[in-house]
């Protein structure tokens, strides 16, 4: 648990432990207005944090059945203890019943465990719905920032005026080459744009803007670069421009200029389990930014706000030759 986190649970329990000395203290001496708090506050914070416990193995794994059989178990097994051990916090119970039956004592415990245990679920669910919401929130910002970098590493001056410039000679010399190379600049920067961060897109259509990517860069230079890109593609759908940005970030920083034996190799799969997306470059210096640059980092934390434990970032920078390796499994 982090320390703010910490630091909130104990300032709620503290508020909780005065409110109910307070209340108590109206109808009990203060040494047995603490002793009864204390009691209050131990069966309370029992309860609470094994129905926290219940709700982080089933709720946040999208178990709702599960987490409502457990927690009827758990209500019936709490109020157990509460009669074997016949623990009375509260005195309204030996006030209203002094002289009742078992069964009627048995029907309290379950009553007040059953209470304090719903209002602790709606409190974890109100809590879950706000988290989900700053999620959603966070999600939203992260997407846009990749789109607006992206968009902004494309659409510089340099990068534009050499593309259309390409493009032209190809109009001039009247290859055929020249509408494909417009429609990729065109297609590349529709997507970039109008792509919705929170809406999943076939791993083709990402995998296809992969490719116009790699075409424009292509034109930087009459010699072909060393660049390979293979697919193997089975369905399956993702956000977008979560794999755009590390093949960008490949060629971007691979040493075409400096070395003849400059290479990029990109490789994407997806089968029934997951995604598996490699890129390998050489590159002469390493990125100030130490991972890779603002790309990187972004879609770290992409990756951790939409798939948290089904993706796994791999990074392996040797000086020379820079790897990534993501593996994304599908939710089920």
């Amino acid at each position: 648990m982090k320390p703010t986190r910490i630091i909130i649970h104990v300032l709620a329990w503290l508020a909780f432990s005065v409110s109910a000395f307070l209340i108590m203290l109206s109808t009990l001496s203060p040494l047995q207005a603490l002793l009864r708090t204390a009691e209050v506050l131990v069966m309370v914070s029992v309860i609470h944090y094994v129905n926290a416990w219940i709700f982080s193995l089933t709720v946040t794994r999208s178990r709702l059945w599960q987490y409502a059989v457990i927690s009827v178990l758990s209500v019936g097994f709490l109020s157990a203890i509460r009669y074997f051990v016949d623990f009375r916090p509260l005195p309204i119970q030996s006030i209203l019943f002094p002289t009742a039956p078992s069964t009627v004592h048995w029907g309290f415990f379950l009553l007040s465990t059953g209470s304090v245990y719903l209002l602790s679920a709606v409190l974890l669910f109100l809590i879950r719905v706000g988290e989900n919401e700053r999620r959603m929130l966070r999600l939203v910002h992260a997407g846009n920032e990749a789109k607006l970098q992206y968009l902004d590493a494309q659409i510089k001056p340099h990068f534009l005026f050499n593309a259309l410039n390409n493009v032209y000679s190809l109009v001039l010399t009247k290859s055929d080459k020249a509408p494909e190379m417009l429609l990729s600049l065109t297609g590349m920067l529709r997507y970039s744009i109008y792509q919705k961060p929170l809406e999943k897109v076939p791993v083709g259509e990402e995998a296809g803007q992969i490719s116009r990517l790699i075409q424009l860069f292509s034109l930087k230079n009459d010699d072909p670069y060393n660049i390979e890109f293979r697919m193997n593609l089975s369905g399956g759908a993702i956000e977008p421009m979560i794999l755009v940005p590390l093949a960008e970030n490949c060629l971007k920083h691979c040493d075409f200029d400096l070395s003849p034996g400059a290479y990029v190799k990109i490789f994407l799969e997806t089968d029934t389990s997951g995604l598996l997306f490699t890129s390998e470059n050489t590159f002469a210096r390493r990125n100030p930014d130490g991972d890779g640059g603002v790309g990187l980092r972004n879609i770290r934390e992409r990756l951790e706000l939409l798939y948290g434990d089904r993706c796994r970032l791999e990074i392996n920078d040797d000086g020379a030759i820079f790897k990534v390796k993501l593996k994304i499994a599908w939710e089920k």
